[in-house]
């Protein structure tokens, strides 16, 4: 019972990570294609 609620703690960890990554990447796309004729990277 031990083992599985921390493989499940793991889990939700692990989603939480994937999200921050997907829309991390996600706001840098966005960001790149508003400033492509701009000066600021």
């Amino acid at each position: 019972m031990l083992i599985l609620f921390h493989t499940e703690m793991l889990y939700v960890q692990l989603c939480a990570i994937i999200n921050i990554f997907k829309l991390d990447s996600l706001l840098k796309i966005k960001t790149s294609t508003h400033v492509v004729n701009g000066s600021e990277i």
